[in-house]
């Protein structure tokens, strides 16, 4: 199936994820269908994703399009400023729907000469901002000579796998086709052990080759019961630990790093060891079978030996080299930041403030998920306690926003009261009623959290204050308050300094007071233009506020040009549903 829409590639496009368990073959089939393509004269772009950068926004497409990345200038100049911004080349940042058109743009352009096929193996690692980029990508193709190859592991979520591309399961071989492949790798293990690691392997490809190599004669076999994937790490982790321990620690600088570069390692590795032969270390490494050099890409022969490798150091050594490769990243205070964080254990506050500045970089770039993270990192390298609330409770306000709810309840639990600022305390207690739960607790609680946001809009908190009541609005207009409760409301809304114009505000007058401010709010949606608007926010609450008065007219007319927008965006506009 890979290999006929690679030879078809120049006269369709096409996309589809492969899934399966770890180790049943989706990188040796999409290896073998990069070789075809590059065998047939395609243009090939790959990337693995990288479960240590998935922090990075962007940092899986910029490696994609690092070979075409030049062909950038000849996109139209929103486009260009727009991905080059995302990749930190550029200011300021731009939203992330005009990224994903610029990438679709940029690789079609280059298709036009030479038909490409996108080889992204390992999506679950990807972080979230190049995963949506590429799944907009993926459903927009099928007229361009491309084709896109993606392999997800099962159990991980990805906007790649929302059922609108299509999908391949990868299935494990049965019991004939697992002897076959067990007699051609390991034809000399007694039949004890034969039996023993097809029962294990459960038709896994993967461990069928590897589970041989760590079977020992001494002790009958030295894996034991588990998943599939711990089965698979632990003889990968028999392996490592048979490496010299200089070698051992230079793969480990490998499993650290979120880059594959080999110059990078090899500095890193030298910082490590005090040496002078990183790149001997590495060598015997690949002379081992565990890693593979490439031109000047160096990246382990299989994931899981990735992961085999990280996690079987010890935690010391994993800090370690962490802080080998901050020393060596002179030139990425970004993945600078991150790798120290990494090697940290006490508190750290200049630490925790890059981490508070990654955080705010990570918003710009329409990150949510990498922000939640990073400012919870933040949080528990503060040397405040106040700090540490602080920061838990922005954390946990964004990922209620993103629908991370779990996450936002568990960050909110961290963050103790008494521990706050009256500012935050404030906060705390508005998420706590409208997200702690998930349920309305009914208009008893409405003046109290009005005067929550009030107080929030006097410490110059205004947009805070605005999403606050916009929230009881919308809670309000499915409940059906009393007279008085939506008087609180109206008084609360238009007593927050807010510009009348406000796209928020006028939100909220539509839908917690509809009769009484109905008039108001079609006049200030009447001077709006649809093409004006900056931001998709923005229109959707204009857009919301014409549904909540029955101007469905004019709520199709600004929804509908911005709708193309919400695909790749980020999604902090839940906060308003």
């Amino acid at each position: 199936m890979l290999g006929a829409l690679v030879r078809e590639v120049p006269h369709r496009g096409a996309a589809i994820v492969l899934r399966g368990d770890p180790g049943v073959g989706k990188s040796s089939l999409l290896g073998v269908a990069a070789r075809q393509a590059a065998d047939a004269g395609r243009s090939v772009l790959r990337v693995n994703g990288v479960q240590s950068e998935a922090q990075v926004p962007f940092s899986g497409l910029h490696r994609l399009l690092g070979p075409v990345l030049p062909g950038a200038d000849a996109l139209p100049t929103r486009q260009r400023e727009a991905l080059l911004s995302a990749f930190g080349l550029a200011e300021p940042p731009a939203e992330s729907y005009l990224v994903s058109y610029a990438a679709l743009e940029l690789i079609a352009d280059g298709a036009a000469d030479v038909p490409v096929v996108l080889v992204v193996d390992d999506v679950q690692w990807l972080d979230p901002p190049s995963a949506s980029a590429l799944a907009f990508l993926a459903r927009r193709i099928q007229y361009e000579p491309v084709v896109a190859l993606f392999a997800l592991r099962d159990g991980f979520d990805s906007p790649l796998a929302d059922g609108s591309i299509p999908e391949l399961v990868v299935r494990p071989l049965d019991e004939r086709r697992s002897t076959e492949l067990l007699d051609r790798h390991a034809a000399d293990l007694p039949r004890a052990a034969r039996r023993q690691i097809l029962d294990l392997a459960e038709g896994n490809p993967l461990a069928l080759v590897e589970l041989p190599k760590s079977w020992s004669p001494v002790d009958g076999g030295t894996v034991g019961p588990g998943a599939m994937t711990t089965r698979l790490e632990d003889a990968f982790a028999r392996r490592i630990k048979d490496l010299p321990d200089g070698v051992r620690l230079a793969t480990l600088v490998v499993a650290a790093n979120d880059t594959d570069e080999l110059a990078e390692v090899v500095r890193a590795t030298e910082a490590l060891l005090g040496a002078t032969r990183g790149e001997d270390l590495l060598a015997r490494a690949v002379d081992d079978g565990v890693l593979v050099i490439d031109g000047p890409s160096v990246r382990f022969r299989h994931p899981l030996i990735r992961s085999a490798c990280y996690q079987s150091a010890l935690p010391s050594q994993r800090r370690d080299a962490h802080a080998a490769i901050a020393d060596v990243l002179t030139v990425s205070p970004e993945r600078r930041t991150w790798h120290r964080a990494a090697a940290t254990v006490g508190p750290a506050d200049d630490l925790a403030d890059d981490l508070e500045a990654a955080a705010d970089s990570a918003l710009r770039r329409g990150s949510v998920p990498v922000a939640v993270a990073a400012l919870t990192r933040a949080a528990h390298l503060s040397g405040s306690r106040r700090q540490r609330g602080r920061r838990l409770t922005a954390a946990a306000e964004l990922a209620f926003e993103a629908g991370m709810y779990p996450q936002g309840v568990a960050l909110l639990l961290q963050a103790d009261p008494s521990d706050l600022a009256e500012e935050d305390r404030l906060r705390r207690s508005w998420l706590e009623e409208a997200f702690g739960d998930r349920t309305w607790s009914g208009a008893a609680k409405v003046p109290a959290l009005c005067s929550v946001a009030s107080r929030l809009a006097e410490r110059g908190q205004r947009e805070q204050a605005l999403r606050i009541v916009l929230n009881l609005a919308l809670r309000s207009w499915w409940s059906n308050p009393d007279d008085d409760t939506r008087r609180t409301l109206l008084d609360t809304a238009e007593g927050l300094g807010a510009d009348p114009y406000d796209p928020t505000l006028i939100a909220i007058l539509a839908y917690g007071v509809p009769i009484e401010r109905g008039k108001v709010v079609a006049e200030r949606l009447a001077s709006f233009v649809p093409d004006s608007l900056e931001h998709p926010a923005d229109a959707l609450n204009l857009g919301s506020a014409a549904t909540g008065i029955g101007a469905f007219p004019r709520a199709a007319s600004l929804l509908d040009n911005e709708a193309p927008k919400f695909s790749a965006a980020p999604k902090r506009v839940a906060a308003l549903g």
